[in-house]
């Protein structure tokens, strides 16, 4: 009896795993339809992704921790410069190995594809570059809004997730960029006779 429930939770967990694994290939593949990518190259794309994301969380959680330590250690009347400096330094060093592991995966990942792959790649890459133009037209009304809101940005997170991470939290200084029509505004403000 005990061996037949054993075998049942065995099997019950390696059925929980192959679930998973199957429904992979049913999601919608617009980054494997539009390179052509072989199934190969796609599982291969999403066992680098996934081990690359496992690590990455692993990461993230450390630099949260170290966070918490700092805000711990500033709330503190008198605060350890010390050890404060040694928790700045590793979340640094952490970035860094970040930034190492990312260019990394990436470079696994474009060493899958072929020539022509490649190519395709570059004008995803290209129309990238536009993105800031794009949103930045639709709001100063001069191009229309597609009707999917949000759709833009979602799909530029699926390519991100696809073929590089974001900036992890606390590694990346914030980067504002202002519209047109901000810029206009503060133009028109600092010409203002006063």
């Amino acid at each position: 009896m005990r061996s037949a429930v054993v075998l049942l939770v065995l099997c019950a967990s390696t059925l929980q795993a192959q679930v998973v694994i199957s429904t992979i290939p049913f999601l919608p593949n617009p980054i494997k339809d539009y390179l052509q990518l072989s199934d190969s190259q796609y599982q291969t794309l999403l066992s680098n992704n996934s081990q690359f994301r496992d690590w990455s969380t692993t990461q993230q959680s450390h630099i949260f921790r170290l966070q918490y330590e700092i805000s711990q250690e500033t709330a503190r009347d008198n605060p350890d410069a010390l050890s404060l400096g040694i928790r700045y330094v590793d979340i640094e060093k952490t970035c860094r190995d970040i930034q190492t592991q990312t260019a990394a995966t990436l470079k696994k990942n474009t060493d899958l594809l072929t020539a022509p792959q490649k190519v395709k790649l570059q004008a995803l890459s290209d129309a990238i570059k536009l993105a800031p133009v794009i949103t930045d037209g639709q709001n100063s009304n001069l191009l229309p809004d597609s009707g999917t809101s949000g759709t833009f940005l979602l799909g530029s997170i699926r390519l991100a997730n696809a073929w590089f991470v974001a900036p992890m939290a606390g590694c990346s200084r914030p980067i504002v960029i202002p519209t047109a029509l901000e810029r206009a505004s503060n133009t028109r403000s600092e010409t203002k006779p006063q």
